[in-house]
């Protein structure tokens, strides 16, 4: 089949379920969808938390008469806003890279995807992809760090667990306070490890960390 049909499956959501890497399969009942002539050919789109923000990246190999991609924003499938909107190539033969940051998430689930429109206003969507902010958004800096780390966001009445551990799960610094002076962090070696803030109510915020010297 048409490579770039598969990426516009979704405009025909009849039903479908979640895999474990966020993407949403579509159940496509009574649809030809190698007759839409898609104007791109997207070969990869994802989601992923950078500090505060939720950052859309996303590449095409093909563009024909395409003209702009509108980012979409549910908070559960059902309901989409549009975000914001990107300006294509229009014609082109080689890989395109672009991005998008969406600096203000929903707490919660987020669910995002692609409108492809193309220069005369026919459209597909995307696959869908998903991050979950659970918590306030929280940002930490300096990443890397080499002696203090300070989080930027975080009301310290409102903490009731800091915790870095490894990516194995082994805690290397645990605290019920947050100290606006920041974390003192010049014990733990070099690498990559996970800062988890658990807040009074409950709500749980994961950022990744890297100690570098």
């Amino acid at each position: 089949s048409d490579p770039a049909a598969s990426v516009g499956t979704q405009v025909f959501n009849i039903g479908g379920d979640w895999t474990d890497d966020g993407l949403f399969n579509t159940t496509v009942s009574s649809v030809n969808v190698t007759d839409i002539n898609l104007p791109i050919t997207l070969i990869s789109f994802s989601a992923a938390k950078e500090g505060k923000t939720a950052l859309l990246s996303w590449s095409t190999s093909e563009e024909i008469n395409s003209d702009r991609f509108e980012i979409e924003r549910s908070p559960n499938g059902k309901q989409w806003n549009k975000i914001g909107s990107v300006p294509s190539h229009r014609e082109s033969t080689t890989v395109q890279n672009y991005s998008f940051p969406d600096k203000e998430p929903l707490t919660g689930q987020n669910l995002y995807r692609l409108k492809m429109v193309d220069q005369d206003n026919t459209f597909a969507y995307s696959v869908i992809r998903r991050i979950n902010t659970e918590g306030r958004g929280i940002a930490l800096y300096p990443n890397p760090a080499a002696d203090f780390v300070k989080l930027d966001g975080v009301e310290p009445a409102s903490v009731k667990n800091v915790e870095i551990l490894s990516h194995n799960g082994t805690s290397f610094y645990q605290s019920a306070a947050v100290s606006t002076e920041g974390i003192d962090v010049k014990k733990l070696a070099p690498g990559a490890y996970l800062l988890k803030i658990t807040d009074l109510n409950g709500a749980l915020n994961t950022q990744k960390l890297l100690i570098a010297r």
